[in-house]
């Protein structure tokens, strides 16, 4: 009942169910239907709010767990540390706490417009994430600009060798701003 501005959950093989906190910066975690009174991470945030007072695209954005999370723990989350930066990093859990953060990607943000910010993993393993276009829409379609592109990268932020460039993490362009990121359980096909 005291969730603050819930945007994304991840549930765990153990019955857990992860989720984060958009303007705390914190993932907390439901075990047997009660919440965990101390938070899994609390990670700094850069937050803003709109003129009506609407979150404007900053704080703890994406939660995806690992898919070996039952071996490794790891736990994957997409935050932004200021304004002008996006952060892919992922924690081990250990007992209900995530420690030992490593940083997966660090791109370029835009004061909280339009940072996409949700994970999904593939049915392949590889790590996808959606990236707005920070309110520059003349980017969508560049090449060499991450925004307004959906990115496939290995667990440790590699770039998977049959991406559409091998070079690039880039996997599709074109999304002003996705918000929702899904992948389909049976043909492993993912939607944005």
């Amino acid at each position: 009942g005291n969730a603050n501005v819930p945007v994304a959950l991840a549930a765990v093989p153990d019955g857990r169910l992860f989720y984060a906190e958009l303007l705390t910066g914190s993932v907390r975690v439901v075990r047997d239907g009660r919440l965990i009174p101390e938070p899994f991470i609390s990670l700094p945030i850069a937050t803003a709010l709109n003129e009506r007072g609407d979150p404007r695209g900053l704080g703890l954005l994406g939660l995806a767990a690992h898919p070996d999370f039952s071996v490794n723990g790891l736990m994957y989350v997409l935050y932004t540390p200021s304004p002008e930066e996006v952060v892919v990093a992922h924690f081990e859990d250990r007992d209900e706490v995530g420690v030992e953060e490593i940083e997966v990607l660090r791109q370029p943000g835009n004061a909280g417009m339009h940072n996409g910010g949700r994970l999904r993993f593939a049915s392949d393993g590889t790590l996808l994430i959606t990236r707005g276009d920070n309110g520059m829409q003349q980017l969508v379609q560049d090449p060499d600009a991450l925004q307004g592109k959906i990115m496939r990268v290995n667990p440790d932020g590699s770039i998977p060798d049959d991406n559409p460039d091998p070079e690039s993490p880039i996997f599709a362009s074109g999304d002003r701003n996705s918000l929702g990121i899904a992948v389909h359980p049976g043909t492993g096909a993912a939607f944005f």
